[in-house]
């Protein structure tokens, strides 16, 4: 009798067992997921072979994969690097994932122009860029990580949102929200200071003219990265109000910049002491050593505060480094100024930083 009844536990025993090892394909259920980027050693791409990990895409050094649990642990031996990171955006700020948020697609359809934000499933291949191109919107700039700002019709944003489920490039798409566009640091209420981020070109041309007309413009600048900037002084409540206009990129506290002279250069030359502090000259023999001390067969632009005394040729105490071989009495090294700005008259360096960049370079 004890020996049947021994016989039949170690027989159900064994069913367990059996069905146990059949269903280990599959690691348990609670393990996180972990995107991994495995390098293309041989090493590697043999320990992928042997998981049950979903590949997302394959790029020349590296395969980007999702796994977890015994998968995760033999490819991280192996050499994989884990990036949960590249599935978050950073929104004035703010961490967030995407695909936690409202999706475009989820919206029975879109009634308005607008931005959109959207992620794809790792670094980006120009084929899935031409995708979104081809629905018609336009793409503003780029957001780390894996991500485009686009703005677009209701129709084309239509197509954008269509591409999620469609196209395995794509991982999130969502509407920028008002919120998204507000920077950390702006007061609830008051005057203040701010940078308005708008959409280039004549998409934006309407939401340059909001923002005039929300306080007084201070400056504006070019078309950079797919927007134009204009910093202004508004009620907050003004401020506040401008995020919802759908060509409204960002609007941000601002701060006037400030000159950090040439701590960086010297911090480059290890010419400092414990505090971080400049230990004092040397760093033109440091640049001599790493050899650019003699005449160079290209060009250098600089975009800065100015240059020296802003003409052309340069007058009489100029500095030597913008003379051939620092004598005064041959020709210049400077071939153009320009001044973007709007309210100073001339190329002249105020402040000493953009002499001091162009001279090093040259």
């Amino acid at each position: 009798m004890i020996r049947a009844r021994f016989a039949a536990a170690l027989a159900g025993a064994a069913v367990v067992v059996t069905t146990a090892v059949a269903m280990g394909a599959a690691p348990p259920s609670n393990a996180p997921v972990q995107l991994l980027l495995v390098p293309s050693t041989p090493h590697a791409q043999d320990a992928l072979r042997g998981t049950s990990a979903r590949v997302i895409a394959r790029y020349g050094a590296f395969t980007l994969v999702q796994a977890q649990g015994e998968d995760a642990d033999d490819l991280k031996r192996a050499g994989a690097e884990r990036r949960d990171d590249l599935q978050r955006v950073t929104l004035n700020g703010r961490s967030i994932d995407p695909t936690g948020r409202t999706s475009l697609a989820g919206k029975r359809r879109v009634d308005r122009s607008g931005l959109a934000l959207l992620q794809f499933v790792g670094p980006v291949k120009d084929a899935w860029l031409d995708n979104v191109r081809a629905t018609g919107v336009k793409v503003v700039t780029y957001m780390p990580e894996d991500s485009y700002l686009v703005h677009g019709s209701a129709s084309s944003l239509e197509k954008l949102s269509d591409l999620l489920g469609s196209d395995p490039a794509v991982r999130a798409v969502m509407p920028l929200a008002r919120t998204d566009k507000l920077g950390k640091g702006l007061r609830s209420r008051g005057r203040q200071m701010a940078a308005v981020q708008t959409v280039a070109g004549s998409t934006g041309t309407a939401a340059r003219r909001a923002v005039r007309r929300a306080g007084t413009e201070l400056r504006q600048g070019p078309a950079i990265s797919g927007t134009v900037s204009q910093v202004v002084t508004a009620d907050a409540a003004k401020l506040s109000a401008l995020a919802s206009n759908p060509a409204v990129v960002a609007v941000q506290p601002y701060k006037s910049p400030k000159l950090m002279d040439e701590r960086s250069t010297q911090i480059m030359a290890g010419a400092i002491d414990g505090s971080g502090q400049p230990t004092g000259p040397g760093y033109l023999s440091f640049l001599t050593s790493k050899g650019l001390g003699s005449a160079l067969s290209f060009g250098i632009d600089v975009t800065d505060e100015g240059l020296d005394k802003g003409v052309l040729p340069p007058p009489a105490g100029s500095h030597p480094d913008f003379y051939v071989d620092g004598n005064t009495a041959n020709a210049t090294r400077i071939q153009y100024e320009t001044n973007w700005t709007m309210d100073d008259p001339d190329a002249r360096d105020c402040g000493g930083h953009g002499t001091n960049v162009a001279s090093i370079a040259a």
